[in-house]
């Protein structure tokens, strides 16, 4: 972590080295900064298009001053040849790793934990509603599981998810003299994104659910809700149902509200 103008960035290691260690900081553009650590001391690698306006026109610049840093960055190593790279993560690494190398003969990599997929139980409970011909629910206790399926690095705020949802004590009538109780199973699949940095995150997302023996219509469309640390959501559900174009239900709905809790599968199984 640094501190510029009383503004802190939280940077991802790429690279750690004796003599040199790289760093990257993503943008919520999903555009990368990266840093060279040498001696203690942090750089930035400016890299940057800007726009110019000569004569009425407008030229597209780039300023790329990070090619001087890391030619003045590795000049203590008579033997480190190695070119210019682009201003990649890949390349980049490939530059940090093979000067550290010239000098100390070893490469160490640090490999970061968000640079994987990442695998979380879900876990929840809520207030499941639905008004259809068929079947109509208003605050009905439900309860489920589930698994997401977080994206790494710069899509780490990226997410799938698959969910079953159960909805006990349900009362079906088929007709004026026949009836049954039912436990609702409603299977969910979905897709989405936390939006921001912070502790406290809104998300949105596109999901598809059915029921088992279709007690009741399928849906598509939205869901969205505000997270906490993306461990803890409150979530609400299907509000918006772009499939009632084909069948008897309605656009709008009432919600199902629920609350998710994330349990990280990878720590349940470290040693």
């Amino acid at each position: 972590m640094i501190a510029k103008d009383s503004i802190h960035i939280f940077l991802q290691e790429i690279v750690t080295g004796e003599k040199a260690s790289l760093f990257e900081y993503v943008e919520l553009t999903e555009v990368s900064r990266f840093f060279v650590e040498k001696e203690k001391q942090l750089t930035e690698l400016y890299y940057y298009p800007f726009y110019k306006e000569v004569n009425n026109k407008k030229y597209l610049l780039i300023y790329d001053d990070y090619k001087r840093q890391l030619k003045s960055l590795t000049f203590d190593s008579e033997t480190f040849k190695s070119p210019i790279p682009e201003y990649q993560e890949k390349s980049l690494k490939k530059y940090i790793e093979q000067y550290n190398q010239s000098l100390t003969g070893e490469i160490k990599v640090y490999v970061a934990d968000d640079n994987k997929v990442k695998y979380d139980l879900d876990v929840n409970l809520g207030s499941e509603n639905w008004n259809s011909p068929y079947l109509n629910m208003s605050n009905e206790f439900t309860y489920g599981i589930g698994l997401r399926i977080t994206l790494p690095r710069r899509f780490q705020n990226r997410y799938f998810r698959l969910n079953v949802f159960m909805t006990p004590g349900l009362t079906i009538r088929y007709d004026n003299t026949y009836s049954e109780k039912i436990t609702l199973k409603t299977f969910e699949a979905a897709m989405g994104s936390y939006i921001g940095s912070g502790v406290i995150r809104p998300y949105l997302g596109f999901n598809y659910s059915g029921v088992y023996r279709n007690y009741r219509s399928t849906f598509l469309g939205m869901h969205g809700g505000i997270s906490y640390k993306r461990r803890l959501n409150l979530e609400v559900g299907h509000l918006a149902n772009f499939y009632s174009v084909f069948g008897e239900s309605e656009f709008f709905n009432k919600p199902r509200i629920s609350l998710h809790y994330m349990i990280s599968i990878d720590n349940l199984f470290k040693k």
